[in-house]
């Protein structure tokens, strides 16, 4: 990205990463819909798909485009539309939408932390057992639209988890862009950022019933 102005000078860094950020983001959208008109190789996404990873960028960065999806959404359901990339294909099995809690929650209140775990597991195992009455109850709670949840539960390409360590890989190499995108002064490792002892504790006691 380049600027006409050069003489002038931009000196707010940050005004400067976000546009760069965008750029990136604006010529992910580009490559992917010249791909499916057909315009350019499957190679071309491929690389820019590798850009935006590095550059820890993600379609919803950019603030239009989660109001577009439920658009097109909203257009797919009455037959006006087709879904053309899930974020599976852009970064696969990268975790998403985490339960978390802080270092001081775990040392202060551990069986909160552990009734929270418990809570979390269930909710999981009835989502992926009863999809439908999970959406029926997700629309009460939020007066969301029945049809577009159900909609979404079936379409979407990802999976309800509730084991943490399922999510390593993916967060340690996000943490990984991170850095090198310098977001954070120092490489965060899987002991920086993940404490998995109450959930084995856990499960290790729901095994032991």
């Amino acid at each position: 990205m380049g600027v006409n102005r050069a003489s002038s000078g931009i000196l707010n860094d940050d005004i400067i990463r976000e546009a760069s950020h965008q750029e990136i983001i604006r010529r992910y959208f580009r490559c992917t819909v010249e791909y499916a008109m057909g315009l350019v190789e499957k190679d071309t996404v491929d690389r820019i798909k590798a850009i935006m990873k590095k550059a820890g960028a993600k379609p919803e960065d950019r603030k239009v485009v989660c109001p577009a999806r439920e658009a097109a959404k909203d257009a797919e359901l009455k037959g006006k539309g087709k879904h053309v990339v899930a974020s599976g294909e852009m970064w696969p099995n990268h975790a998403c939408c985490s339960l978390v809690v802080t270092d001081k929650l775990i040392k202060e209140q551990p069986e909160l932390v552990e009734q929270i775990i418990k809570t979390h597991i269930k909710a999981t195992d009835y989502i992926n057992a009863h999809p439908d009455e999970a959406a029926q109850i997700y629309t009460k709670k939020t007066n969301a639209n029945l049809t577009e949840i159900e909609h979404s539960i079936e379409n979407w390409d990802g999976k309800w988890v509730s084991d943490p360590r399922v999510q390593i890989p993916s967060t340690v190499e996000y943490a990984k862009v991170d850095y090198e995108m310098k977001y954070t002064k120092r490489e965060l490792t899987e002991k920086d950022l993940f404490d998995t002892s109450l959930y084995e504790r856990v499960k290790g006691a729901e095994k032991s019933q």
